[in-house]
């Protein structure tokens, strides 16, 4: 029975519920003067900014990095205790997200910060390299304003 199953699901703590629905898709960007983030949810969340003061000037992989913590923090608010498919197209922020660590201080403080939004989201992130020219998020760190977006949390 339906019941029976779903008792043993809660019985055997390992196994997460979020492991049995689809990812949610959330892609991140950034340029060299804004960022962006997209939540695939019903409708399409999005948040863009500039980068200001200091970060402007910061290296394009730090970029990446706070666009993906942006990215991050539109799922913790619209998809909480969800399975994310974060899409990013700089392959040292990817290995950095993957690894949880990196040799650069801003780096680490960013991925501090991601992890621990994730952790009070209760999501699990699943990250993964995209070619620049299949990056949803690309146009919005290029002048296309979209109508309904969000401001940022962290960089706006």
């Amino acid at each position: 029975s339906i019941e029976a199953a779903v008792g043993r699901v809660e019985a055997n703590a390992w196994i997460e519920r979020a492991s049995f629905l689809p990812p949610v898709v959330a892609w991140s960007d950034a340029s060299s003067g804004a960022w962006a983030a997209l939540l695939e949810v019903s409708p399409l969340k999005v948040s863009q900014g500039v980068f200001r003061t200091w970060f402007s000037s910061a290296h394009i992989y730090l970029k990446e990095l706070a666009a993906a913590l942006e990215a991050v923090e539109l799922a913790a608010r619209y998809a909480p205790g969800s399975t994310v498919s974060l899409k990013v197209d700089n392959l040292a922020a990817v290995h950095t997200l993957r690894r949880g660590h990196s040799s650069n201080w801003v780096a680490n403080q960013l991925l501090a910060t991601v992890f621990r939004r994730a952790e009070s989201a209760a999501l699990n992130i699943d990250v993964t390299w995209v070619p620049t020219d299949e990056q949803r998020a690309d146009p919005y760190t290029r002048g296309v304003t979209h109508p309904g977006a969000v401001p940022g949390t962290y960089f706006d």
